[in-house]
């Protein structure tokens, strides 16, 4: 039996090395197959050494969340600019910073909101920073609450730990 560590004699690793787990949550397996495919020798968007590719001015609009379970509204693992997301309706969901662990660098972002709808009652996480100095500065205008009990922005002000206020 081979351990978690070491190529089979066919050039195949284990699972597991990646995180993978029959017990695990379909989003750590989801993340356990995206760090196999983005940071293994054949497969990267990213090289050490090489100058840090940045998406710039990502904008969405639009966008309609018809349901209540918990997931991201927009998962970033790359360095962006800015963030727009205009006349868009959120619900449990939350925009999440993480990194791949292959930059050195994810650089500052802005996120901007603007004419959105935020029908969740309870508390939102509406920005969640993972990434251990990364800056995100957050702009709204325009939003609107329909349930009581929760906004995303005044609980982005809240959960402001990494993140930048200006």
């Amino acid at each position: 039996m081979q351990d978690n560590t070491s190529s089979t004699s066919a050039g195949f690793v284990d699972a597991a090395v990646f995180g993978f787990s029959p017990d695990a949550s379909v989003e750590a397996n989801t993340a356990a197959l995206q760090n196999a495919v983005d940071n293994d020798k054949y497969s990267r968007s990213y090289y050490p050494g090489a100058r840090i590719p940045r998406q710039e001015q990502l904008v969405f609009d639009n966008i309609r969340v018809c349901h209540d379970q918990q997931t991201d509204f927009l998962s970033i693992n790359t360095p962006v600019d800015v963030v727009t997301i205009a006349n868009s309706s959120f619900r449990n969901n939350r925009i999440h910073f993480h990194g791949n662990k292959a930059m050195p660098d994810y650089f500052k972002t802005v996120v901007n909101l603007y004419g959105c709808v935020f029908n969740h009652a309870g508390p939102d996480e509406l920005i969640v920073n993972s990434l251990p100095g990364k800056e995100v500065q957050f702009q709204s205008s325009a939003n609107v609450e329909l349930r009581k009990g929760g906004t995303g922005k005044r609980n982005m002000q809240e959960k402001r730990t990494d993140e930048s206020n200006s």
